[in-house]
């Protein structure tokens, strides 16, 4: 089958959801050609521009071919020509995907002009408009009332017009009903299928020899318990405040010790790395720059517990490698732990209790540890694999 993916920005390096989402079309045996612009959408010391027209991906064999943008602000990107492409390249299925970033309009039009099937994706959260700081809070309203008066009639055309409508969390559904009118939203209740964020699962796994390297590198004994956020800084994800908690974790004499992976830019690197050493924490808290996969993974094997206030892709990365996770509750994330023996839930007010309860349960002196993360491993794949989540597209 030949799948079309439409999305405003396509960064392999980054590996966002449509990224992988492609990737695993082609391992089950799919063509796969991805539409976008020439534009990244990370935030770097300097911006990364691709070349533009059709060109090789990776060895996925994902095709992908770029468009010069005609008009560009912040994350929205509009290029004229893509309909024409999608129409000579003949995809049975589009998916279009980052429906605010306006980049796939030209395949939301009338449903009679078209000739395959149209899969619209959304991940809207609450949260992305919930910052704190009076800032941030005229920023994130500003933010949602562009959506709401601009892009609001993009989503009512996605909604109309798409065969089926994929939303990455339980979230979402409240969310979107916010924002468009009741017939539209009448639309999305006869074609959402609720779906996920995941993981490639070829890459995602639990490795003991890798746990084992890299706690030995970092100069880590059996008995000391790694906390592990994986993450693009900023605000919002409230990294300070689980600083502050990993501190007082670590005065009541617990063997803690507290990862941050996901910095791209040396600025907010350096940031972070001050706010640690102000609390004379640099010792046991550490700081570093965006990693490979591989790399990561095997961190993400010598960690104990993930932990996040806000939802990630990178969320569903670590528990691919059978980590337990410690996650802020929220509807964007109440589907991702089934029981205790996979994770806990935590409000603000009792992070420290459940950090403690963390490390009871999942604390080296488990008798079969790399039993108990490889069964983890087993249930999450299950769940959130993208070779699983795409049986739901076919």
């Amino acid at each position: 089958m030949k799948y079309a993916i439409v999305c405003g920005h396509y960064m392999p390096e980054a590996g966002y959801y449509e990224v992988h989402l492609g990737e695993n079309l082609v391992k089950a045996g799919h063509t796969v050609r991805v539409f976008t612009s020439t534009k990244s959408n990370l935030i770097l010391r300097r911006e990364k521009t691709y070349q533009s027209g059709l060109q090789a991906g990776s060895d996925s064999r994902v095709q992908i071919f770029r468009f010069s943008p005609l008009l560009r602000m912040g994350s929205t990107v509009l290029s004229t020509g893509v309909g024409r492409e999608i129409e000579n390249y003949k995809p049975d299925v589009v998916l279009a995907i980052g429906i605010a970033k306006l980049f796939p309009y030209s395949v939301l039009m009338s449903r009679e002009k078209r000739t395959y099937r149209l899969y619209s994706f959304f991940g809207e959260n609450a949260e992305y408009y919930s910052w704190k700081g009076l800032t941030s809070i005229i920023k994130s309203s500003l933010k949602f009332l562009i959506r709401s008066i601009v892009k609001r009639p993009f989503y009512q055309l996605a909604l109309r017009n798409s065969d089926r409508i994929f939303l990455y969390t339980p979230e979402t559904y409240a969310f979107i009903k916010r924002l468009v009118s009741d017939q539209s939203f009448h639309c999305l209740r006869g074609k959402y299928v609720t779906t996920s964020l995941g993981f490639d699962s070829d890459r995602f796994f639990f490795n003991e020899n890798e746990r084992w390297e890299v706690r030995n590198s970092t100069g880590l004994s059996a008995d000391d318990f790694v906390l592990l956020t994986v993450t693009r800084y900023n605000r919002s994800k409230k990294l300070e405040f689980i600083i502050d908690t990993v501190v007082k974790f670590r005065l009541l004499g617990y063997p803690v010790h507290y990862w941050i992976i996901g910095f791209d830019r040396e600025a907010d690197l350096q940031t972070l790395r001050n706010y640690v050493s102000s609390k004379k924490a640099s010792d046991y808290i550490k700081c570093f720059r965006f990693m490979c996969y591989e790399q990561l993974r095997g961190y993400q094997a010598a960690a104990d517990l993930g932990i996040w206030c806000q939802v990630t892709i990178s969320i569903q990365q670590s528990m691919g490698t059978g980590l337990p996770v410690l996650l802020e509750r929220k509807a964007s994330v109440s589907h991702l732990i089934k029981t205790d023996y996979e994770g806990l839930y935590f409000e603000p007010s009792d992070l420290l209790d459940k950090m403690k309860k963390g490390y009871e349960l999942f604390s080296f002196r488990e008798s079969d540890y790399t039993g108990m993360r490889k069964n983890i491993e087993k249930v999450n794949s299950a769940h959130f694999a993208y070779s699983n989540l795409i049986k739901e597209i076919n």
